[in-house]
């Protein structure tokens, strides 16, 4: 990270894993794929304001012309913040609008918490699946 005001030997080198050469890399990997099921969309990393667009992208993706099922792979998920939820809340309105259901497959802890906390109505145990 270079910081204009400060001369380059007080900013990260360029050879320290926070600053490689090519840039950091992503902070969330979304990844799509169909079974017999429905679809799966599985997000990995941290979902915040920089990332939250691409689970909802994704998962309007996944249900453009169908109503299937969609069952979000959360497990993977590292760091959640009130732009996940947002994200979840407009990619379940996406879903129902296209006539069908969101599933969440085990979210992570970050992921069960905040939505605990802010009482969201997601469920947040393998009993309670769909949302």
């Amino acid at each position: 990270m270079l910081i204009p005001h400060l001369p380059p030997q007080l900013t990260d080198p360029p050879d320290t894993p926070d600053h490689q050469a090519d840039g950091p890399g992503p902070i969330a990997a979304v990844r799509c794929a169909a079974d017999r099921a429905g679809t799966v969309v599985r997000v990995t990393g941290e979902i915040d304001l920089s990332s939250a667009h691409l689970l909802v992208e994704a998962v309007q993706r996944s249900c453009d012309g169908h109503g299937g099922p969609i069952r979000l792979d959360l497990s993977e998920v590292t760091f959640f913040s009130a732009s996940g939820i947002t994200a979840l809340l407009r990619a379940r309105a996406a879903v129902e609008a296209a006539g069908g259901s969101l599933h969440l497959d085990e979210p992570a802890p970050c992921v069960r918490r905040l939505l605990a906390l802010t009482r969201t109505g997601l469920p947040t145990g393998p009993g309670d699946a769909r949302w």
